[in-house]
């Protein structure tokens, strides 16, 4: 869905942005601006952590999203309404032109129409983006959520489209999504004594992103990379291996089964690097007595009052490695960034891209061995 080079984003207020500039980077723009409206123009008092907080304004400058908006309450409108009133599901300049009059306005009810709007669009990457603001601004049960995943099955092609639908879906009906790689069995030894261990994020239907062959010994690319800088990385054919359920109760398993893990093997101490959601069942872990030295947490969706890291562990051995904007984060509603003074934060000049922490190029192309 991104492309593979480093590329800087068309801001919404560049005459290139409401023009759909021919490069495409302007759809990507759009995108994540109409993912994090619900961030953006809404809030919940419910919400233990407020995540508008933890975007970086720096990125929303960047990419001329303006953050001194009037901000609502939670889910307060009827989406029928807003589907009766706009019956043009609008072209992409179209849709851009009401997002950039949105973004200048700030007003929460002119960014409901624009979601509203594109979530209807024919373009698969504005419609996913639409819907995971659309469950904010709307009461669910407005939405006709069963034709919404009926479109995207019979017209969505992107791998990517179908790891965000999966994410804000469950949002709405939280559900394990079933990974197929059951936890390994102690049969097998390294041949280097371990000091590394690799864990992958959550196995999402569909998903090619955040599928865990990066962190699959003898297989995984990033695992070979990893491998070169550090021969000492857990190798054994019981590696660590978590079902990769996206749901907090999933997680919870899974740090349980990583505790374990680590006392059977003797391994407290370990160096580790995790990628997506299996950084927090890394930190959760900890609250079991799991132990670490250097933490290396890759793509990690902030939640930081679920999923955090004991005062001894916030050292300078302690490193977050993202990319701008993550859609994937964004969709997930967890920050961009650690709250400061906790976890340093390694900002890569990637926009939007989840995957792109475990590819090698991107290792090699900006020293990451350094953190190892």
């Amino acid at each position: 869905m991104f492309p593979d080079s480093i590329f800087e984003p068309v801001p919404l207020w560049n005459e290139s942005f409401t023009q759909q500039d021919e490069s495409g980077l302007a759809r990507f723009t759009l995108g994540a601006y109409l993912l994090m409206a619900g961030v953006l123009f809404l809030h919940s008092e419910e919400d233990a952590e407020d995540n508008f907080e933890l975007l970086s304004r720096e990125e929303l400058e960047m990419l001329g999203i303006n953050f001194d908006v009037e901000r609502g309450p939670l889910r307060r409108l009827d989406y029928r309404e807003f589907a009766v009133t706009s019956r043009d599901f609008g072209s992409l300049r179209g849709l851009a032109l009401r997002a950039a009059r949105a973004n200048e306005r700030g007003d929460p009810r002119e960014a409901a129409a624009l979601v509203a709007l594109a979530s209807r669009s024919d373009d698969e990457l504005i419609r996913v983006c639409a819907l995971g603001s659309a469950i904010d601004f709307f009461d669910p049960r407005s939405i006709d959520i069963p034709d919404q995943i009926a479109w995207f099955l019979r017209n969505a092609r992107q791998p990517e489209t179908f790891e965000l639908l999966s994410i804000i879906m469950a949002r709405v009906s939280p559900v394990a999504a079933l990974g197929a790689i059951p936890p390994g069995t102690a049969n097998a030894q390294s041949l280097t004594a371990p000091g590394l261990m690799a864990i992958h994020g959550t196995v999402l239907p569909y998903s090619q992103s955040n599928r865990p062959e990066w962190s699959v010994p003898n297989k995984g690319s990033m695992f070979a990379h990893i491998q070169g800088v550090r021969p000492d990385i857990y190798a054994s054919n019981d590696y660590f291996r978590w079902e990769g359920g996206y749901t907090d109760y999933a997680r919870e398993v899974a740090m349980t089964n990583l505790f374990d893990w680590l006392n059977s093997r003797g391994l407290h101490g370990m160096d580790v690097v995790a990628h997506s959601h299996g950084c927090n069942v890394v930190m959760a872990s900890t609250s079991l007595g799991a132990t670490y030295n250097k933490i290396v947490l890759l793509s990690c969706p902030v939640h930081w009052s679920k999923y955090s890291l004991p005062s001894a562990m916030l050292t300078k051995n302690a490193i977050s490695i993202r990319t701008k904007m993550d859609y994937v984060i964004l969709a997930d509603r967890g920050g961009q960034r650690f709250p400061v003074g906790t976890i340093k934060d390694e900002v890569l000049p990637i926009w939007f891209s989840h995957s792109a922490t475990v590819e090698p190029k991107t290792w090699i192309d900006h020293n990451l061995d350094r953190f190892l």
